[in-house]
């Protein structure tokens, strides 16, 4: 059997992965006005639920097994703000060869007998990369009528409501935040470095509206009357548009440095 004809046989073979990591955790809020998530990795699915506490669930895989012992979550009181952080230390594990195909699905090898190259050339292949496989997803529900920051370097964040003054960001990912029944004048900054940001949220509302993208392009079907910032002299992409919803009372702040920004409107 060639080389070749071996990867073949090994790729089609089923690949048995350790079931998904469910960590579970709450944290009460203690009368905290103020929450403050700070995660490294992970994506971050936040929801709105009416205790009075923060609850985490979270699947955590590491090159395709269970990867929750290479994760510190920590909490701690600043003030009226309750912090919640979330770091990786991957000191010991193993580089490997992950095989993602055309299906989703995700095959993990040692990498010691064949190139990335050599499995690339397979027709079911869609990517190869040698290295961590970091797979984590962290479900956060979120008391209602509090403050809301949150961060995330390597992973994407998606948010299903509204809180008090919302700070979203990521430097890596992107965010999308679907937002059907805000208050009539909501207050949020929405932002990425490197990804794109995209807010859906009813044409009803009153914000004063500033959307600045540095490299990439700004979309909207709302029915707005933008105001186009300058560029300066030397600058040749981006877009810096103010705008109004309707009143303007409150505030909405979009911002993707590297990447597009979408405004939809909530049907």
């Amino acid at each position: 059997m060639n080389i070749k004809h071996a990867i073949l046989v090994a790729l089609a073979m089923p690949c048995l992965l350790a079931a998904q990591s469910n960590l579970s955790t709450s944290y009460p809020l203690n009368n905290a006005s103020s929450i403050k998530l700070d995660f490294q990795y992970g994506d971050l699915e936040i929801e709105k639920h009416s205790g009075n506490e923060i609850k985490l669930e979270a699947n955590v895989l590491v090159n395709g097994m269970d990867g929750s012992q290479y994760f510190d979550l920590d909490s701690k009181r600043s003030g009226n703000t309750l912090e919640l952080t979330a770091r990786a230390d991957f000191e010991g594990v193993d580089k490997r060869m992950t095989i993602i195909m055309n299906d989703g699905s995700k095959i993990y090898k040692d990498g010691k007998n064949m190139t990335i190259e050599e499995v690339s050339d397979d027709e079911g292949v869609k990517n190869v990369y040698h290295g961590l496989d970091v797979d984590a997803t962290f479900t956060l529900k979120i008391p209602e009528n509090i403050n809301l920051h949150a961060e995330t370097t390597f992973g994407s964040i998606m948010i299903k409501d509204y809180w008090q003054d919302m700070h979203i960001h990521s430097t890596y990912g992107s965010v999308d935040a679907v937002i059907k029944n805000p208050p009539s004048a909501p207050v949020m900054k929405i932002s990425s470095t490197y990804s794109e940001v995209d807010l859906m949220i009813p044409s009803s509302v009153n914000a004063a509206l500033k959307m600045t993208t540095g490299f990439g392009r700004i979309y909207t079907d709302m029915n707005i009357e933008p105001e186009f910032n300058s560029k300066g002299k030397n600058r040749h992409h981006g877009q810096d548009i103010d705008a109004k919803l309707n009143s303007g009372k409150g505030s909405i702040t979009l911002d993707a440095t590297y990447s597009n920004i979408y405004l939809r409107k909530a049907l």
